[in-house]
């Protein structure tokens, strides 16, 4: 069975910002067409489960994270992995990332771990200060360009690890403790949402905000819940937050356009057949 995942920029944008807006996404206009098709519990995947993140390895297999543990998905049943057998750090999955050796990164409610292709087994990276606690719950990882890995963990902690490597712990000058999403863009910056701080650039151990002049108090008390950079338009970022909800910033322009449209069925519809 062919495994392709086509990801374009509205897809995207729909799933990290627009589904809990929809009501319905279920049938295409007529209910001829369906865009979403119901995996059957015989697959080894269930709603039971309790689904939190999905990606799609170089390999072609679906790596599903849940409440409950690991999933593995090669297009026909599923391989199910947790904690007591495969040494991940919990069987709560929070999110993950591919590093550009085809590692798979896990970051979890109690610290992150990676499955090791080459080695065919799950490692567990620790940190370099080893009196540093423990990473906790990761909120989100990223890959740069160059295969290091970043994430953030419930300590609110900027940290990056590589294969093989332990972790590393970095200063972040009046930001401590306040890193919540990260996100890697085409051009080798990594945007750091930091709590109740807004948004920011971080190059070379500086914390750069991205509304130095027009307004930066325009998230200063809003908490941000996801971030991403356009693939195609290195200009622009979209951002989600509690108060504000979907922004669209273009980052050499003065403000952030803010896009509170509903978006419906049909116009989802639409969008995703002309771009796909």
């Amino acid at each position: 069975m062919a495994l392709k995942l086509k990801i374009v920029t509205m897809r995207l944008i729909v799933v990290l910002f627009g589904l809990s807006l929809v009501t319905d996404l279920t049938a295409a206009p007529g209910g001829s067409e369906y865009l979403f098709r119901h995996f059957p519990d015989a697959t080894g995947i269930s709603a039971g489960q309790g689904i939190r993140c999905i990606t799609q390895d170089s390999n072609g297999y679906i790596w599903i994270g849940t409440t409950m543990g690991l999933l593995r998905y090669d297009g026909f049943r599923t391989k199910a992995i947790d904690k007591a057998s495969f040494g991940l750090t919990s069987n709560f999955i929070t999110c993950l990332q591919e590093d550009k050796n085809g590692n798979i990164w896990i970051g979890t409610s109690h610290g992150i771990c990676y499955y090791d292709y080459e080695g065919d087994c799950f490692r567990v990276p620790k940190l370099s200060d080893s009196k540093s606690p423990a990473p906790a719950y990761i909120t989100s990882i990223s890959s740069s360009p160059d295969g290091e890995i970043w994430f953030d963990d419930g300590f609110g902690r900027l940290l990056s690890c590589r294969a093989g490597e332990p972790i590393v712990e970095h200063t972040l000058d009046g930001f401590d403790n306040t890193a919540k999403r990260i996100r890697y863009d085409g051009l080798s910056r990594l945007f750091v949402s930091a709590v109740l701080k807004g948004l920011y650039i971080y190059d070379n151990g500086e914390m750069k905000p991205i509304f130095p002049e027009h307004n930066p108090e325009f998230f200063s008390t809003d908490d941000l819940t996801a971030v991403l950079p356009h693939p195609y338009n290195s200009d622009i970022v979209y951002i989600s937050s509690h108060k504000k909800g979907l922004c669209e910033y273009e980052i050499t322009r003065s403000a952030p356009d803010q896009h509170r449209r509903r978006w419906s069925q049909e116009y989802i519809y639409q969008h995703i057949q002309r771009t796909s």
